[in-house]
């Protein structure tokens, strides 16, 4: 680790920037236009290589503030409104022509049947006999309660994705002042955007995943800044949209109690309890727990008992299950949680030994890479979650100051 740390004190802001940046775009184009012309194999190795580099980097990077860089802000804020705005001009058609059909996909449809109940004050975690012949409603509360105020509208309850990544962002670009350097990250921002329109559009067309994109984004604002409050509220909605950080969030609170002060500690520890608590009492959900603790089992079973029904997804999926056999799934599944673990051990070592917000970012994203590669349905639109942690880190790195050294940790 000396050795790392010699050899990376000749390594100026800028070069860092680079690495990052080279980072961040092969890992947007590896998920997006590289699976157009590249092998999947070679897609899956550069996603999960580029992801590991960019989470390496930022895990081991550090910051002496000394000089602010000209801000930016105007100019972030002024590419994002129109980056938006030429999406929702563009998705408005595709909505159009795509309703919404749980032959297709049954996520948002389910979501749908779950905010018309919780409107009505009717069980929400019923059966949907509508749907497949009966239907068990599976998904969270911070996975479908966000999609409420559009089905009361009466709007597509799909522009709820759009509107809370486009939020989320807005919150990062006003609290994080950008700088010349950040906003590179308009580039693969666009052209992950540019794809999901114009190539594969599942992931705003038929799922409800953008809404997870967003609590990320604020996830990564919350830890950068040591906003406590923020982070405790939005370590609930992840942990109660997807199981990704787990252990990550169970490593984040021993780090807090052990090193930084207990006033820290209790805010992030009962903001996210709080919310928890809410999210589970408006929304019905407290005898379902059991049934979200076995989601995972679940799948597993589902995926090994009929490994033919994901066959065209697992040809075109990132990850490493696609090249594993279906008597293997259970193993990888053990080695996920193991290495989820072990990460979550080696987050507390390091920020016991330098406890800056980049190793929390750093591990944040290692961990997110080991889930969605080791996931045992993989869906290309879950794998946008670590992408967009990915263009949140990048943005907080390079929104730092020009004169900094990126460094090693001993």
């Amino acid at each position: 680790m000396k050795g790392l740390r010699a050899f990376s004190e000749r390594w100026n802001y800028r070069l860092v920037v680079l690495v990052l940046f080279a980072a961040l775009l092969a890992e947007v184009l590896s998920i997006t236009f590289w699976m157009q012309t590249l092998s999947i194999g070679t897609c899956r190795w550069i996603h999960y290589i580029s992801g590991g580099v960019l989470g390496l980097v930022i895990l081991f990077a550090a910051q002496n503030k000394t000089a602010q860089q000209d801000s930016h802000q105007g100019i972030s804020m002024l590419l994002l409104i129109l980056l938006f705005a030429w999406s929702a001009i563009r998705l408005y058609p595709l909505f159009d022509q795509n309703p919404l059909d749980h032959t297709k996909a049954d996520m948002l449809p389910v979501i749908k049947v779950m905010a018309q109940r919780f409107l009505h004050w009717e069980k929400v975690y019923a059966l949907i006999p509508e749907i497949w012949s009966g239907v068990m409603p599976v998904y969270m509360p911070a996975l479908w309660l966000p999609f409420v105020p559009a089905v009361a509208a009466g709007l597509d309850l799909r522009w709820t994705s759009l509107v809370f990544l486009f939020l989320a962002l807005v919150f990062l670009f006003r609290r994080v002042r950008a700088n010349a350097g950040s906003l590179l990250v308009f580039l693969p921002a666009g052209l992950w955007m540019d794809y999901q329109i114009n190539n594969r559009n599942e992931t705003f067309v038929w799922s409800q995943e953008g809404v997870v994109y967003a609590y990320y984004i604020l996830l990564v604002l919350g830890l950068y800044l040591k906003a406590h409050r923020l982070t405790g509220i939005v370590l609930a909605c992840c942990l109660l949209s997807r199981y990704g950080i787990l252990f990550y969030t169970g490593a984040l609170f021993l780090c807090f109690y052990l090193f930084e002060n207990r006033r820290a500690f209790f805010q992030i520890f009962i903001s996210a309890s709080v919310t928890g608590i809410v999210l589970f009492t408006i929304s019905g959900a407290w005898s379902y727990i059991p049934e979200f603790i076995r989601l995972p089992g679940v799948y597993l079973e589902n995926l090994q008992a009929n490994p033919v029904k994901y066959h065209d997804l697992m040809k075109d999926a990132l990850g490493f299950v696609p090249w594993s056999d279906p008597a293997s799934y259970t193993s990888l599944y053990r080695w996920m949680v193991f290495l989820l673990i072990s990460l979550a051990c080696w987050m507390v070592y390091l920020y016991k030994k330098n406890p800056h917000p980049f190793v929390l970012l750093g591990l944040l994203k290692l961990s997110l890479v080991l889930f969605y590669h080791f996931i045992p349905i993989p869906y290309t639109y879950l794998f946008h979650t670590s992408v967009w942690v990915s263009m949140a880190i990048f943005f907080v790195y390079c929104s730092q100051w020009e004169e900094n050294v990126y460094n090693f940790t001993e």
